[in-house]
């Protein structure tokens, strides 16, 4: 089923590159994400979760344990339906709903468009089958961001509470309305990246971490609790430096147009809290929150660069850089993420 996703995406940037048809490009997108929609909805035990939220779903589903709408959906599902498949394939399409409107909000159009879906395609949907209802709540900041930038506080703290609903991890970006003037210059954003690396590789992050979850009520059971980081601290991790390497080109050939400021310096940060997360995943915890923004600055980015031939460069970059995610999450960590595909059909 990846390889046939795969297909569908080499598929639509081909036929969108010969026909040059926005249009075309713009039914191609959502027809990839409809099939991405589907593909996670009817997955059955994909992701590390995937059997606690099955059990929660059959023996707990009225206990009210969970946030509030998660948990009426949840209890509405159980007990007219029960089917499990129906709750894991509404939350992909609450999910993906809000990515797509995130990104036509965004003006993000024509082939940059299947740009974006392929760069979500590529990696954060997959983590999304193990963080089921945080991904619901990142998909909702993602669209509620532009009422940050159109300075719309009423409607945003509405959309706000909406992904509380499903995961009160997002309450903690509400400030971020108060912050929207975020400036990250190239020399700030390396700086950064190499503190990043040294908070790492010193462990100051495990210091950090446990002095933020002390203090933040939802995460006060992790402090100080075993298992949440690695012994073994790889700090070249392939997929880090990707990120790192390929922001940082792109940041240093283009020129950041102020109108997409907020998506590019929160997808900036968002990475950096990605090299905390060699430590401990569960700064990813936070940083997904942010790190979903490259699904909208990097096409934006590429689409602004005056120069045709250095456009198609990024552009073709872009594609290999997540094509790569996409290898190494399917070939390097499938077992460890249980990413192993199998459709609830052929359940046995």
């Amino acid at each position: 089923m990846y390889y046939f996703l795969l297909g569908l995406i080499i598929y639509a940037f081909l036929l969108s590159i010969i026909t040059k048809s926005r249009i075309l490009s713009e039914l191609l997108g959502v027809l990839l994400l409809s099939f991405l929609t589907l593909m996670i909805g009817f997955r059955y035990g994909v992701g590390i979760d995937y059997f606690n939220y099955e059990a929660d779903f059959n023996m707990r589903y009225n206990s009210f344990s969970y946030e509030p709408i998660y948990s009426l959906l949840m209890y509405f599902i159980k007990t007219q339906f029960d089917k499990f498949h129906y709750l894991t394939f509404v939350m992909v399409f609450l999910t993906n709903i809000f990515i797509y409107l995130g990104l036509k909000k965004k003006n993000i159009k024509g082939i940059y468009l299947v740009l974006a879906i392929f760069i979500y395609s590529s990696n954060t949907a997959l983590i999304f089958m193990n963080l089921m209802r945080q991904g619901v709540a990142v998909a909702i900041f993602f669209y509620a961001s532009n009422y940050i930038k159109e300075r719309k506080l009423i409607k945003f703290i509405i959309f706000m509470l909406l992904g509380a609903g499903f995961h009160y991890s997002i309450l903690l970006l509400l400030p971020l309305y108060f912050i929207k003037d975020i400036k990250i210059s190239i020399n700030k954003y390396l700086v950064m990246v190499v503190l990043a690396y040294i908070f790492v590789y010193s462990g100051i992050a495990h210091i950090v971490f446990n002095f933020v979850a002390y203090r933040i009520p939802i995460y006060s059971h992790y402090y100080s609790l075993r298992g949440l980081f690695n012994e073994d601290v790889n700090i070249l991790s392939l997929g880090v430096l990707l990120n790192i390497i390929f922001i940082s080109l792109l940041m240093y050939f283009t020129k950041k147009e102020k109108k997409y400021q907020i998506d590019v310096n929160y997808y900036l940060i968002g990475t950096l809290i990605n090299i905390l997360a060699i430590s401990s995943f569960m700064f990813d915890r936070i940083g997904i929150y942010l790190f979903i923004f490259g699904i909208a600055a990097i096409p934006k980015m590429i689409e602004h660069i005056p120069n045709k031939g250095k456009r198609m460069f990024f552009f073709i970059l872009a594609v290999i850089v997540a094509f790569t995610f996409f290898a190494q999450s399917l070939f390097l960590n499938s077992e460890t993420f249980r990413l192993e595909y199998k459709s609830i059909f052929l359940e046995v």
